[in-house]
């Protein structure tokens, strides 16, 4: 029997190659106004919006933020007037939304 030596395989490069970058940083910029975006109009006055619900914020006075937790919500869960405006909305709703579905076929 005779011995054959195998030749060893190239080392495989992990990661992109550089033409993968290049396409890959392109995508990202035309993202990026959509991210900007999206952070600056959306997710940031949500999570903002939803801190203040935890704090006793008034607009007309100029008293520091006070953390009060779920009291704000507790008072608007507990409140007859929300639930009323809640069946207000989805009667409006359910009106609606056939006839918005329905007219155009019309």
């Amino acid at each position: 029997m005779t011995a054959q030596t195998v030749a060893a395989l190239p080392k495989r490069r992990f990661g992109m190659s550089r033409l993968a970058w290049r396409e890959a940083r392109w995508g990202y910029i035309f993202l990026a106004p959509w991210v900007i975006g999206f952070l600056a109009f959306t997710l940031i006055p949500m999570v903002a919006t939803f801190v203040f619900t935890l704090t006793n914020v008034n607009l007309n006075q100029e008293e520091p933020l006070r953390f009060v937790g779920l009291d704000n919500w507790q008072r608007l869960l507990g409140d007859q007037q929300t639930w009323e405006s809640f069946a207000v909305t989805l009667k409006f709703g359910a009106l609606a939304l056939p006839v918005a579905v329905i007219l155009p076929f019309a």
